[in-house]
């Protein structure tokens, strides 16, 4: 009894992969899949979705646009760091070069000045003085 379970875990284990590298992904992780869960695994593995080819993200994401890269936290933006977002760059994350290291990093985009507030005019119950009080020096 032993062997033959051993041999259809084999067995699911192959398929695992082979699917699994049919749809881009990594092939251990198929048999993996496979060697522990059965069918199961292998059913798993195959609704996963298919890796874009060479960008190792998933066929979804990858038609989404480009990827903002990997965001290392924000950064304190020196006079030693050149600023080098490209048009092709996630909205809202701007690229620096930090030109002592060559380190590239990514910082969120400075949120834009709020808009000044209008300059307050005359209270409602205040009119403003006509020419001739002004001239009286009616204050």
């Amino acid at each position: 009894m032993l062997p033959f379970v051993l041999v259809l875990a084999v067995a699911f284990g192959g398929l695992g992969a082979w699917i699994a590298s049919q749809k881009g992904r990594a092939g251990g992780e198929g048999l993996a899949l496979g060697l522990l869960f059965g069918p199961l695994g292998v059913l798993v593995e195959a609704l996963l979705p298919t890796v874009a080819a060479g960008t190792g993200r998933t066929a979804l994401t990858a038609t989404r646009g480009p990827a903002p890269g990997p965001v290392r936290p924000r950064r304190s933006i020196g006079p030693g760091d050149v600023e080098v977002t490209g048009p092709d760059d996630p909205p809202g994350w701007q690229k620096y070069r930090r030109e002592t290291t060559g380190e590239v990093f990514w910082s969120p985009a400075p949120e834009p000045a709020p808009e000044p507030e209008p300059a307050p005019g005359p209270k409602r119950w205040e009119r403003p003085l006509h020419p001739t009080d002004q001239e009286a020096g009616a204050v």
